[in-house]
């Protein structure tokens, strides 16, 4: 799954302003954990995001999990 990043809020661009919505790892790998998931990445990923000054980064969360074996 992939979404924004609370750090995004004050080094990226664009994406929601509510903290409340955005994802940290520590608090992802928890959840992934919790739903019995075995986490394989859990990070944050940079992408070009075009902006009225030109091309900015964005910060966004990055996590795969996949089912026990």
């Amino acid at each position: 799954m992939i979404g924004h990043a609370r750090r995004n809020l004050t080094e990226g661009v664009g994406g929601p302003r509510d903290p409340g919505v955005l994802w940290e790892p520590a608090d992802i790998h928890r959840e992934i954990e919790s739903l019995g998931l075995s986490v394989q990445r859990v990070e944050y990923v940079r992408r070009p995001a075009e902006t009225p000054d030109g091309v900015k980064e964005a910060i966004d969360m990055l996590a795969r999990a996949e089912l026990p074996r």
